[in-house]
This record gives structure tokens, sequence and C-alpha cells, in this order.
């Protein structure tokens, strides 16, 4: 393996601003091979405190008071709403209507006060509002990170919109093309509910933004360690992987470990939580070949959302993992 996987994408340097992720199985010659395990964690780093679960990072959070099931079933009832709307439920799927009406009056009494705003005004929306906003309630009744809907470093654009009404047309134009690359969906919902309001942003849906912003920002993070490079660790024969987010392609930072990974429960329960709801697991079909196959590993790769440069690879025995970011990227 005599090639140099130290050269980065010819725009975004060193400093991609947004990456996408990709693992394949690679074929049982590759059984024999050996690499480091990229998700080790260095146990001489000490044991981090675990600030949050993941059912308290999503939009409908488990409540005290709500028993855990009742809860999934306003993450459904929430998700079948949105695909309804969106003409994406199947006809094994249908829920009577009246079965429905209940299962939404359920759901108005646990959503947050500035949501129910703009959920109450769902079908007086025009079609293209309300599609836009079913593509933003279908991400929201995920138990996935509310954070992934809008991340904190982007916040304050959004913010921006929300605290100017009368920003010049120019730096509007800017912020709402910039908000496309890591927030599409809200992206649409802000330009479709101009565009059906006069050009004026709706309280309820200001509200709904607001919300959203302060959930995101509220969430505590146990900050990275400064990227320090590891020397001797650019070796991919060695190590099975190769990273070049820097010149080097050395390892910025060792694995973390938290106090969850020592937790029993998780260990009976790899979702942490609740079990994963029925829309939320992966409908990838593998043939008999891939799964059954003994000794295959996974080859895990990077690349730049926006021009398709990869950005280096990892093997691994693991499912795919996002580690490498934090372990490669000077963040």
């Amino acid at each position: 393996m005599k090639i140099d996987f130290r050269i980065p994408c010819g725009v975004c340097g060193y400093g991609p601003k947004r990456l996408c992720c990709d693992g394949t199985k690679v074929g049982v010659g590759f059984r024999n091979s050996n690499y480091e395990e990229i998700t080790e964690t260095n146990q001489a780093l000490g044991i981090n405190n675990t600030l949050h679960r993941r059912m308290d990072r999503c939009f409908l959070k488990n409540l005290n008071g709500i028993d855990k099931q009742e809860m999934i079933n306003l993450r459904t009832t929430l998700d079948y709403i949105a695909r309804k709307e969106l003409n994406e439920i199947k006809e094994n799927e249908i829920i009577p209507e009246r079965d429905l009406l209940d299962r939404i009056e359920l759901l108005k009494q646990a959503l947050p006060s500035e949501v129910l705003g703009s959920f109450e005004r769902f079908y007086q929306m025009s079609d293209n509002e309300r599609v836009a906003y079913s593509n933003v309630l279908k991400m929201l009744a995920t138990t996935a990170s509310i954070t992934s809907l809008v991340p904190p470093a982007y916040c304050y654009k959004i913010q921006l919109l929300l605290n100017s009404p009368n920003i010049e047309n120019d730096r509007f134009n800017s912020i709402v093309n910039e908000t496309r690359s890591f927030a599409p969906e809200l992206r649409d919902l802000i330009c479709e509910s101009l565009i059906s309001n006069n050009e004026i942003l709706p309280d309820d849906i200001r509200l709904f933004l607001q919300y959203l912003i302060n959930e995101s920002m509220s969430l505590q993070v146990t900050e990275p360690e400064p990227p320090v490079p590891q020397l001797g660790t650019y070796n991919p024969e060695k190590f099975g992987r190769a990273y070049y987010f820097n010149e080097s392609g050395l390892k910025l930072r060792s694995v973390r470990k938290f106090s969850i990974d020592n937790d029993s429960c998780v260990k009976r329960n790899i979702d942490h939580d609740d079990a994963t709801l029925e829309f939320e697991k992966c409908q990838k079909l593998y043939s008999k070949v891939q799964t059954s196959a003994r000794g295959t590993s996974t080859l895990f790769l990077w690349f730049c959302a926006d021009h398709g440069h990869c950005y280096g690879f990892h093997m691994t025995g693991q499912k795919e993992e996002k580690i490498p970011h934090y372990h490669s990227i000077a963040i």
C-alpha cells in the first residue's frame, strides 16, 4: 500500500465544513488482515461522566409520569402525521380516522407550548408550507438528537433571522443559502412560511424555531481535548486507517471512555434507552453471503459532502462508527 493518503480536498483543504460517511463489507480475503481496532478506548484517560442519554436529546423526551410505551406511541403518531402529509403511508399502516384524532389529542398534551401553536395551525397552512413543516416533524419524530436537525454551531445563523425581521435582502439570502447546507429542512420551512404569509414569518413558526434553537444550545457536551499529533500513528498498512484532515495524517486524540460504557443496562440494550422504533430501523438489505461470511471486516470511508473528495478510510470489525471524526479532526 505505497500510497500517500494525505491529500486533501482541493477546495476545502484540511478543514471540510461537511462530511458524509459510509461503510461497506469487504470480502473474506481480508479475514487474516491485521489492523488496530479504531473503536478501542484509551483506559489511561480515565472515565468521563455521561451527561445525558439518547432520550434526553430527542424532541419528544421520556417524561416523568408518562409511561415509556406511551412516549413511543406519541413519537409514532407524530411520524404518522408527517408521513401521511408526504404521501408515504402504506396501505397496511393506515390508522382509522377516529383513532388518529384521539392519538393527536394525546400528542398535543405532550408537545411543548412553543410548538403547539404551529402544530394546531398545521391543517390551515398552505400546501407547500404544510409539506415543509411535515419534513421537519418527520425528523423530530425519531429518537435522534435534536442537534441533528439544527447543529449548535450554526444556531446563531437561524437566530439572526429571528432577531432581525427587517434584515437586508442580500444578508437574508446569504444566511438562507448557508442554512441549506446544514439544516435544509428548516431552510425550506422558513422560506415556505414567508412565501405563504406575505413575507412575514408567523409568530408560531418563530416560536417553534426558537424552541429548537434553545434545545440544541442547552445540551451539555464534554469538550474535546486539544488536538495533539501523536507521532508514529500514520501507518495505513499497520493500523488499517488513513485520514488526511491534517497535513501529517497523524492521530490527534485518543478515544475517550464514558461512564455509560460500564453501565450493565447498556450491555443488555444496545440502544442505550428504548428499543428502536420500527420506522427508525435501517431498511438496507444484505445478501446472505454478506451476513453469513465469517471473518469479514468493514471498510469505512469519509467524503467531502460538497465536492466528493474521499477524506480517508479505516478498517473495523465493528458497525459503522463516527469516532474518526473525533480523533482525526482538529475541532
